[in-house]
């Protein structure tokens, strides 16, 4: 009931179930009662198309961010080369705190973050194991940057440590 003033008033909106074609399962149709002026009329509505739906039902985030931070590391790398080539026989100070100096923290950083990206995109089986032997569902500090070597041993340690704690994981006995 929406916009009701309390016992003594009708309510403005009452609202019972209005979705049509519920989950795409029950045929139904929605409809609203309009009371206006003593006359009663009912509206009735169809199911409408859905919107887009992504492939295997991926929400929007988790196909887009790939997708941009591709995009961006892109352009950096653009960048970085352009930089790179342009002042390639030039000698930049590296004197803590100066504008290269700067500049060149600022590149190794993008650099590390596209080597991530890329072992998350190639190794995503991998990871999803890894993630799967985790208790806490993260992967250990490091290991996207050191790339499958990394993950391959993450996982030979965790097998490890399950195959040794295996005695301790079964019950008492009563």
């Amino acid at each position: 009931m929406h916009r009701w003033d309390g016992e003594n008033s009708f309510p403005h909106v009452i609202t019972i179930f209005s979705a049509p074609n519920y989950c795409d399962y029950y045929s139904n149709k929605a409809s609203v009662l309009l009371l206006t002026d003593g006359n009663v009329s009912i509206k009735q509505f169809d199911q409408s198309d859905h919107p887009y739906h992504l492939p295997e039902r991926i929400d929007l985030f988790s196909w887009s961010v790939p997708f941009m931070v591709d995009k961006v590391m892109t352009i950096f790398k653009y960048i970085v080369e352009k930089y790179a080539t342009e002042d390639a026989n030039v000698e930049l100070p590296k004197e803590e705190g100066s504008r290269s100096e700067i500049m060149r923290k600022k590149v190794k950083a993008i650099a590390r973050v596209q080597k991530m990206y890329n072992t998350l995109v190639t190794e995503q089986e991998l990871i999803l194991k890894l993630k799967g032997m985790v208790p806490d569902g993260k992967i250990p500090r490091g290991v996207l940057l050191e790339g499958r070597p990394a993950i391959k041993d993450a996982l030979r340690e965790f097998e490890m440590a399950m195959k040794l704690d295996s005695p301790n994981e079964k019950r008492p006995p009563e």
